[in-house]
């Protein structure tokens, strides 16, 4: 037991959990402030609030593993330790990929509630089909990762389990196809609001914001290298557990930012969040320089001769 590392990263995955989830709760806050002063409560708040009070769970577990062991090594642990923490690890990891998805679907709620054209809407509702499946296919798949269940948490248990790198990958692979494909689609629903070409781009922009998350999950893609039937878990699960918070805590803030346009217009005016609220539901039908319709002149009928301008003799004695 000579020359064994006593590192721990407990402390560095307690701030990270202690900073990303607050940081979270702050926007939406802001974003549900928004839309009551606005009076614009949708479905796609009570989903974002449901979400967030759900991720409320693994992030307690994990802030708990840090108090038993998890950032130590396999060895530094005590006894019933790595038990522990792999069975919360579990619970912590089926919690997060119904959060990502709930997340998801309200984007998607949220662009079909301001851009209500037809074919927007059909192309939205693919899209929302798509993450609730992929939700759904790739929970199970974490539940039932092994037979029997607990043998994923009880490494004595001789079971058979699925390779759980692999649905890692799959997972977080299809997460980011979903961001590309929810940053592609208000791009094309901007180009039809009648709105200025400078306000389109910081439009535009405040939709391109949502980059940075699927930036995190490409990161966290590559920390999953190291999540796999390892040895040593409390110590290896450390950098899969810190970018998967981050990308939690961007997901949120990119999912508020759009909705709280209105309060921002409010303390700033004529900020650029403005922009959105005057052209929603509208559709650009004709461009702005396109030159006035040529009305016909207007013509100059006599008008109706009153009382006062019938001449006296037309006027029948009293």
């Amino acid at each position: 037991m000579c020359n064994l590392s006593e590192a721990s990263k407990s402390h560095l995955v307690f701030v990270t959990t202690c900073i990303c989830y607050p940081i979270a709760v702050f926007f939406v806050l802001l974003r549900v402030f928004s839309k009551f002063m606005t009076n614009r409560v949708r479905m796609d708040d009570w989903v974002i609030v449901s979400s967030l009070l759900l991720a409320a769970m693994p992030i307690a577990l994990i802030l708990k593993m840090t108090f038993i062991g998890f950032g130590k090594h396999l060895w530094n642990l005590k006894e019933g330790q790595l038990t522990q923490n792999l069975l919360y690890f579990y619970i912590a990891w089926s919690t997060y990929i119904v959060v990502m998805g709930m997340l998801k679907c309200s984007l998607v709620l949220f662009y079909l509630d301001i851009f209500p054209t037809r074919r927007v809407r059909v192309m939205g509702y693919l899209v929302l089909g798509l993450i609730i499946v992929n939700t759904l296919v790739i929970f199970f798949l974490t539940i039932f990762n092994c037979w029997p269940v607990n043998a994923f948490w009880d490494r004595d248990l001789k079971g058979r389990c699925l390779d759980i790198n692999a649905i890692a990958f799959a997972n977080s692979a299809s997460s980011i196809a979903h961001d590309i494909i929810l940053f592609i689609f208000p791009m094309f629903c901007i180009r039809n609001l009648k709105m200025e070409s400078h306000r389109k781009l910081a439009v535009g922009l405040m939709f391109a914001i949502g980059t940075f998350g699927c930036i995190a999950s490409i990161i966290r893609l590559h920390s999953l290298f190291s999540f796999k039937a390892t040895l040593d878990p409390t110590w290896d699960y450390i950098p899969v557990t810190i970018w998967t918070e981050i990308e939690l805590a961007c997901g949120y803030i990119c999912v508020s930012l759009p909705s709280v346009r209105a309060l921002m217009n409010k303390i700033f005016p004529g900020s650029i969040f403005a922009s959105m609220n005057r052209s929603r539901h509208t559709t650009d039908t004709a461009s702005p320089k396109d030159p006035p319709r040529n009305l016909p002149p207007a013509r100059n009928y006599p008008k109706p001769p009153t009382r006062n301008r019938i001449p006296s003799a037309c006027v029948s004695p009293a």
